[in-house]
């Protein structure tokens, strides 16, 4: 607040929030514990990890599974 009473705000943006839709239903046997092996050390959507972009090849992180759910159906 300013001495004559007025006073500035600036908005908080957050950040840009980037979501991909994996789809995980022809994996092989073997990748398929791969993934549920991750899935589970992360535990579910409790812990955050780093994800490569497959486009752009850039990291990002933190990066969360939006589920506790897994399905390789």
């Amino acid at each position: 607040r300013y001495v004559d009473g007025t006073e500035q705000r600036f908005l908080d943006r957050l950040p840009a929030t980037r979501t991909w839709r994996i789809q995980l239903q022809r994996l092989s046997e073997a990748d398929a514990t791969l993934v549920r092996d991750f899935f589970r050390a992360v535990a579910g959507s409790s812990t955050s990890f780093r994800f490569q972009d497959p486009w752009t090849a850039e990291w990002m992180e933190p990066c969360w599974f939006r589920t506790d759910d897994l399905s390789l159906d």
